[in-house]
């Protein structure tokens, strides 16, 4: 076996076996290439040998002797032809039997031939003696170029040519053989100086090839793991936004062509998930994700692809989705495998899934209004049918376009400071005195008309807008509520969005610092809403008003789903009755005593009660019976402007304006 040239005993070990393998593979591959041509023309030289000493040798060497040969190179012959015709390269065993077989089978033949050329010489002329010598010598050469990537094969290849030839000519006693003696060594000499040159260089060649093709191997490996990082959700292992995004551009190509079924794109979004983060922290969180993404792949089976859009919000591209029938019973399948019980390292967790669809059963669709249109779907699901499944219609197609139309305007609203603040007056119930002012937004379009804040707050969330809108709204409100007399308290609402923001008080309090309010002139309302949405951060931001001084009211008291427990858990100084029950406070005894428990809570726990929407002088008179101390509603005042409020209090609203100037 050749062994690789002491120059290169450098390599490392565990590489070396590597190269080693390299080397051994490629040796082969070039006597697969070179060795069919050499053994068909050693057959052809054996002929021809054969042929020329046909009358002067006997059978029994020019017939018998040659036909081994023949047949034994013929066997070779096919082998090898077999073995380049294959392709593919043969394994490790096979090599190495080939190749310690030619490292003795070669310098065997060599030998063979050398004897066949010397013992026809006997007795013969020097012209038939050289030319048989010839021959066999430059076999003996075309051999040892041939296999010169097996250094010591072809080595002995000439030695065994060479030196009996040599030797032969040395006894013949003819003078004129020396000189040709002379040329044969000193050719031998240099073809295996040739040989040895040559099998370095390709020794450095392979080696050369090994290191970039493993150095190449590195950097594929490396941008193969960068780009499965750059397009795998980390924590999940799921498929992240920018590979779903790309799957689904694929996908709407496809379909386009023809090549594809209709199908269908889900937005699944948990409901339940911020609490568990919160309160058992991260790691117990992760977990969950991590184990919400394989209910999800195995739901949906081999029907498509889940990714994790980020957050707690999770994609899919569902296959072969043909009808909304076929979008629903795949979505309740999905939100039901998030009902069961999690269970994380002795942590009981509950939560639950909403699931909104967008069928893609028409041609030119578009991956962005498939998204927007499956996250409309999944809006409608978590406002109206939390939990289940709802698929994007053709009669939601108006409130996409209203949709964007409104958030486009509210960024050019919000840049222009367009959106205004009006103001309804809060009165002590048995005086009727104004005692402070809610601030309302309102908002006109010259296209849209009076957009109302009940569409424009969420597009207002969900669009990121809801920061930069709210603190601009509170600044005007701050800048009129100065301007009051200072007895007279700002009643200011924090959206559902907003509340649960980062740095929220932070903001808000700096705001009063700027325009040098009170804390103790600002009432902030949130909604049950806006708190259970995010409870562990909505009970910080509230922590945070109440340590500067500020109010908290709960608005739209009863129209929740867990009223008292908010009450109870939270520092709130005031609860707003909502309009529907101060509707039927004169005609229902069921909602009078409704009312009357709210008003007795209050008392029990030295809470203020205020009745909103009181539009008639007998509701006043039926909530002071019950013991409401304070109200608002048309009955005392329809919103008005910041002028107009200023102007109530007998104060001139230029000379204020001035003032703030």
């Amino acid at each position: 076996m050749v062994k690789l040239m002491p120059i290169y005993s450098s390599v490392s070990a565990r590489p070396l076996g590597k190269l080693r393998e390299a080397l051994i593979r490629e040796q082969h591959n070039m006597l697969r290439r070179v060795l069919p041509a050499l053994y068909a023309t050693m057959i052809i030289t054996l002929i021809i040998f054969s042929i020329s000493f046909e009358s002067t040798l006997p059978d029994w060497f020019n017939l018998y002797i040659p036909v081994i040969f023949f047949s034994f190179m013929s066997l070779r012959l096919v082998y090898w032809v077999r073995s380049l015709i294959k392709g593919p390269e043969p394994d490790m065993n096979i090599i190495r039997r080939d190749l310690r077989l030619i490292s003795w089978v070669t310098p065997v033949m060599a030998l063979s031939y050398s004897a066949l050329a010397i013992l026809p010489t006997t007795g013969g002329d020097t012209f038939q003696i050289t030319i048989a010598v010839l021959v066999v010598w430059c076999v003996a050469l075309i051999t040892s170029f041939s296999i010169s990537t097996l250094p010591i094969t072809s080595i002995a290849v000439i030695l065994c040519a060479t030196i009996p030839i040599s030797i032969n000519f040395a006894l013949h006693g003819n003078p004129n053989l020396v000189p040709l003696t002379t040329v044969f060594v000193s050719l031998s000499l240099l073809v295996i100086y040739t040989n040895t040159v040559t099998y370095r260089t390709f020794v450095e060649t392979i080696i050369s090839q090994w290191r970039l093709t493993r150095k190449n191997g590195v950097i594929e490996g490396q941008r193969a793991f960068a780009t499965r990082i750059a397009y795998t959700d980390t924590l999940t292992g799921l498929p992240n936004r920018r590979s779903f995004y790309d799957a689904l551009d694929d996908a709407i190509l496809q379909f386009n062509l023809k090549r594809t079924n209709p199908f269908a794109v889900a937005i699944v979004d948990l409901d339940g998930f911020k609490p568990i983060n919160d309160v058992h922290g991260h790691g117990t969180g992760d977990a969950v994700l991590i184990e919400v993404g394989e209910r999800l792949e195995e739901s949906l089976g081999d029907r498509g692809m889940v990714a994790r859009l980020g957050g707690d919000e999770f994609a899919i591209i569902a296959n072969d989705v043909i009808n909304s029938e076929d979008a629903i019973l795949l979505g309740n399948k999905l939100v039901e495998s998030l009902r069961p019980t999690f269970e994380i390292d002795m942590i009981t967790a509950h939560l639950s899934g909403s699931c909104g669809f967008c069928l893609v059963t028409e041609k030119g669709a578009k991956s962005s209004c498939v998204l927007e249109r499956a996250d409309l779907a999944l809006y409608k699901a978590k406002s109206e049918n939390r939990g289940y499944t709802e698929v994007f219609t053709k009669d939601m197609e108006e409130k996409v376009l209203q949709r964007s139309m409104i958030e486009q305007a509210l960024r050019i609203a919000i840049s222009n400071n367009d959106i205004e603040m009006q103001f309804q007056p809060i009165v002590d119930l048995k005086s009727q005195k104004i005692i402070g002012m809610e601030a309302l937004a309102r908002w006109d379009h010259a296209y849209l008309g009076s957009v109302p804040p009940s569409k424009f707050i969420p597009i207002a969330e969900h669009s990121g807008l809801i920061s930069e809108l709210t603190e601009n709204l509170f600044r005007k409100a701050v800048t009129t509520a100065k301007s009051w007399p200072s007895d007279i308290f700002l009643s200011f609402n924090i959206s559902a969005g907003h509340l649960t923001r980062q740095n929220v008080s932070m903001n808000i309090l700096s705001i009063m610092l700027q325009q040098n309010f009170s804390p103790n002139r600002l009432e902030i309302e949130v909604t049950e809403t806006a708190i259970m949405r995010n409870m562990e951060r909505a009970r910080a931001t509230i922590a945070n008003f109440k340590q500067a001084g500020i109010r908290i009211s709960l608005d739209d008291f009863g129209t929740g789903y867990s009223s008292m427990n908010q009450v109870r858990e939270l520092p709130f100084d005031k609860i707003k009755i909502d309009k529907s029950f101060t509707d039927g406070v004169c005609d229902s005894e069921r909602t009078r005593n409704v009312i009357l428990s709210v008003i007795g809570m209050c008392k029990n726990l030295n809470i203020s009660c205020l009745a909103e929407g009181i539009e008639r002088e007998e509701q006043r008179q039926a909530l002071i019976e019950l013991g409401c101390g304070m109200g608002q509603g048309y009955l005392f005042g329809k919103s008005m402007s910041g002028e107009e409020s200023i102007e109530l209090f007998g104060i001139d609203a230029d000379v204020e304006q001035k003032k703030s100037a």
